[in-house]
Parts: C-alpha cells; structure tokens; sequence
C-alpha cells in the first residue's frame, strides 16, 4: 500500500500541529512506501528504507484571458483562516494613500470560519475602500475562470512560518499558469516558483504589500503574459502524473 501526503499542519494552535503531525507520522509507518508533495515535508518524516519519491504540486490553467497590467487588478483565491489576509488590505490602504491616482482594484475570493470575513470587511469600510475591495465570498472552482480573466495580479500571501515554509502554495500555480503577475511571501516554496519573470517576493507585512503594489506600477510595462505562463509551464497535473506518479509507481 502506498500513502501519499499533501500537507502537514498549518494551524497556527502549535499544540494541534503537533498532534496532526504525529498522527501523519504514525500512518507513514505502516505503509509500504510513501510520496510527499515537497522535500520539507518528507525531511520531517519517519520514512527509513522505504521508497519515497517527491510529488510536487500542480496546476491545470484557470483562465486563457489575455492579460494587459496597465492597470492593477489584484485577486486573492482561498481560505481566509490563518493567512493574516487583513495585512493586504492594510498595504492596498498604504499604496492608495501614497499613489492616490492608481487604478486599482482588488478582488477577494474564499471564505472563513468564525466571523473572519466580517472582520476583512469591516476593515475595508474603516479605510475607506468600499469601491477597491471587492469580496466574491465562496466560488466553485469551475466558476473562477469569470473573475480571474478580469485580474493581472495574483496574491499569494502565507504567514513566513517553519509550517508554511515546506508548503508549497496552491494559487502561485494558478496565478501564474494563467498569465498573473505573482505577489507571493518569500516562503522556501515560493522561492522556488516565483523569478524575476512570473512576480515578486515580500515579507508577510502590509509595508511590504504596499511596495510590492508599487514595483508593479512602476514596471508592469515590462511584464510579458508569455514569460509569466511559461514559468511553471512544467506544472500541469498532466506532466506530473506522467513524468513522475507513474513512473514511481509502476518500481512498486
């Protein structure tokens, strides 16, 4: 039997991960071989002799739109739990206050538990960006092709931590195979995928969104839709599972 691991915790509760962790970690003891979607992970992982193998994450393209980024139309696409996502509403605050003729506009799709969407959108109103935020609450994935063909930007923001460091994020994937520009944390995984090409790296801070906002608009004229797609051009779950997953499996 072969066990296949997408994540470790990425609660911020420590005593949570902790449990969840072990518990991934006593599942890899019983099976016969084991695949992890990225080096970090499997380093924290009590895999001994058996057979392991690296199974990245992936992408299909969302959107074929063709991007222009004169103007900045920035989307964030996920949960809002635990990703300190009001940090980038406090940076767009920033860059509006210091560039107040920026056009710009910044779409919110997901959702949280609790009253975490509340709380975004009521910062939103306290700093007067009503008509900058737009929030889409939850989109089914088929869906999202409509929203992200309007946008140029993609947000990637993930707290800088030891458990988001090894895990490599979903949306930079999409963002990027889909011709967005990438606003991404400067996580171990993101430094990995994000170049000069397809985005930017920043500290999980809302300074750093705000420069990052202005680096865009100071040389979005030399970012190219085609760079940006063929970056992760590689990523396609199609490539993965047949430059990889099979050929792993079929050694078992």
């Amino acid at each position: 039997m072969h066990l296949d691991i997408r994540t470790l915790s990425v609660s911020k509760n420590a005593v949570f991960r902790q449990r969840y962790d072990y518990q991934v970690k006593q599942a890899v003891a019983v099976y016969d071989s084991v695949s992890t979607i990225s080096e970090g992970i499997l380093k924290k992982l009590p895999i001994g002799k058996k057979k392991s193998v690296i199974l990245p994450l992936g992408s299909d393209v969302i959107s074929t739109a063709k991007k222009h980024y004169e103007d900045i139309r920035l989307i964030y696409v996920g949960t809002f739990d635990g990703r300190d996502l009001h940090k980038t509403i406090e940076g767009l605050s920033l860059f509006i206050i210091r560039n107040p003729h920026a056009d710009i506009v910044y779409h919110i799709v997901g959702f949280g538990f609790g009253d975490t969407e509340k709380k975004l959108r009521e910062l939103s109103m306290e700093l007067r960006l009503e008509n900058k935020v737009v929030f889409h609450g939850k989109v089914p994935h088929e869906a999202l092709s409509g929203i992200m063909m309007q946008c140029n930007v993609g947000v990637c923001f993930v707290p800088i931590t030891d458990y988001y460091n090894i895990q490599p994020p979903t949306k930079t994937y999409e963002y990027a195979m889909s011709g967005l520009f990438v606003i991404a944390t400067a996580t171990d995984e993101n430094k990995k995928l994000i170049t000069q090409d397809n985005g930017i790296l920043i500290n999980d801070t809302a300074e750093d969104f705000a420069s990052a906002l202005e680096y865009i608009e100071a040389n979005n004229h030399l970012f190219a839709e085609q760079k940006i797609r063929a970056s992760l051009q590689d990523c396609t779950w199609e490539a993965i599972v047949t430059g990889t997953m099979i050929p792993f499996l079929e050694t078992l």
